[in-house]
């Protein structure tokens, strides 16, 4: 019960630092990945542009233009209402219809102003790059406008036709770039925060994946085992103490690879499952055979095709009913081919469970394969995997 209790307590650890892994991520990346709309940062930076605002002002408050000096604070308002409204439902049809008082504005107020038309006419041509949807509508909407500016108020009180032109139209496509390179990082963020979130499940699976097959295998031996002893119990009190202690050992051991499991650097060794293998068959009343041909693994081709024995020994424990399980493992070309086949009923894995799944998922991501199949005398479980499969991730 006490190991039981520790397991619980090591979850909700691993389940809090998931949550303080997630946390730390999103800060890192920004706590707030959503933009407030297709604007993103720039929109919030609107004070910046209406700076352009000011001469305007004080050249129709030096000349007591004060219908002129009204308009200028409405081309304030409207651009502020433009760049901050929320892109969406009715917010954003009015932030469109702003842009045409906008450029009306700027219009009269450039003839009216004359000195300062070059200012004015950036405004609309940057509220049309911001406020239209990108693409094609936001760069048709800067032509429009720089057309427009370019006809009315080019060659007007000094100010040429290429003046006008290209302070409409490369404010325009500046602002048009600008809102291009915000959108991208914010959808950038936002791919990282999804990465994150990817990367925290993963995690949550090779935790679990892990746990079962090491949880699967150790309870399977201490059920065998806690069966001797019962066994023993009456008629040879030494031999039930040897188990007991054997019990006492494997829950140890179970313990402790339950630690590595969730550190990430639990190594399945091949010689060592294939020795637990005999022993556990053996202790549950199924005669082994272990075949295995000499040859070179790498550590992660030898690190899967332990977890493999160790899945395919526990089902057998569990379902079989078998009296003789042979394990072979053969060398074919570059790669090797590990078969685990018993005599018994054929029921051992015939609907894959978390185990068999598990170790699917593990040898499909390693370029091997994972065949099983049950007949009336028996079940076979055959595993593939390269001889070199290099460093992957658990």
């Amino acid at each position: 019960m006490g190991g039981m209790h520790w397991l619980a307590r090591l979850s909700r650890r691993v389940d809090a630092i998931e949550a303080r892994s997630l946390a730390r991520t999103r800060e890192r990346i920004g706590s707030d990945t959503r933009p407030a709309g297709p604007d993103g940062r720039i929109g919030r930076g609107v004070v910046i542009w209406l700076a352009i605002l000011v001469y305007p002002m004080v050249v129709a408050v030096r000349g007591d233009d004060w219908l002129a000096a009204a308009g200028v604070l409405a081309m304030a308002a409207a651009m502020t209402a433009a760049m901050l409204l929320p892109p969406a439902g009715g917010y954003q049809l009015l932030r469109y219809v702003l842009l045409v008082p906008l450029l009306v504005l700027t219009l009269l107020l450039g003839r009216d102003l004359d000195s300062t038309s070059g200012l004015l006419v950036v405004l609309p041509s940057q509220a049309a790059a911001m406020v239209l949807p990108l693409t094609l509508p936001a760069l048709a909407g800067v032509v429009v406008v720089s057309a427009l500016c370019i006809a009315v108020l080019g060659g007007h009180a000094g100010m040429d036709y290429s003046a006008v032109a290209t302070a409409v139209t490369m404010s325009g496509f500046a602002m048009f770039l600008m809102r291009r390179v915000f959108t991208t990082i914010n959808l950038l963020r936002e791919a990282r925060e999804e990465l994150a979130r990817a990367a925290v499940a993963d995690e949550r699976v090779r935790f679990a994946r892990d746990l079962h097959d090491l949880l699967g295998h150790t309870l399977s031996v201490i059920v065998v085992k806690a069966q001797v002893v019962r066994r023993l119990a009456d008629r040879d009190a030494g031999q039930a103490a040897a188990a007991a202690a054997d019990i006492e050992a494997i829950g140890r051991q179970a313990l402790v690879e339950v630690r590595e499991a969730v550190t990430g650097y639990r190594q399945r060794s091949l010689a060592a499952e294939l020795d637990s293998a005999r022993t556990a068959l053996a202790d549950a009343g199924i005669t082994p055979v272990v075949r295995r041909a000499s040859g070179e693994l790498d550590e992660r081709a030898d690190d899967l095709l332990g977890w493999a024995v160790r899945e395919g020994t526990t089902n057998v424990i569990r379902h079989s009913a078998a009296t003789h399980c042979t394990i072979s493992l053969r060398y074919d070309a570059d790669r090797v081919v590990l078969r685990i086949a018993d005599d018994g009923t054929g029921g051992a894995g015939s609907v894959a469970g978390n185990g068999l799944r598990g170790l699917s998922e593990r040898f499909d991501a390693a370029g091997g394969t994972v065949h099983t199949a049950a007949t009336r005398h028996g079940f076979t479980l055959t595993a593939t995997v390269p001889v070199t499969v290099g460093r992957m991730d658990p």
